[in-house]
């Protein structure tokens, strides 16, 4: 359980969500909706928080027990 190891696997898990959440974007953009700049954009913010706050929330439960 090196310190680096779990660096490396909480790296994993945020793109592994930014991904799912980049997918849900798509899949938003893919049945007409979203397609306004503004909203676009505020989803391409969204995107990678979503992941890193994700990401966060599921290594906050093996971490603090």
């Amino acid at each position: 359980s090196a310190w680096y190891g779990q660096v490396v696997l909480f790296c994993v898990t945020v793109s592994v969500f930014m991904h799912a959440a980049s997918g849900l974007r798509h899949f938003v953009l893919d049945i007409g909706a979203g397609y306004e700049l503004d909203t676009n954009k505020l989803w391409s913010v969204l995107s990678p928080l979503i992941g890193i706050v994700l990401a966060l929330a599921f290594w906050a439960v093996p971490l603090l027990r």
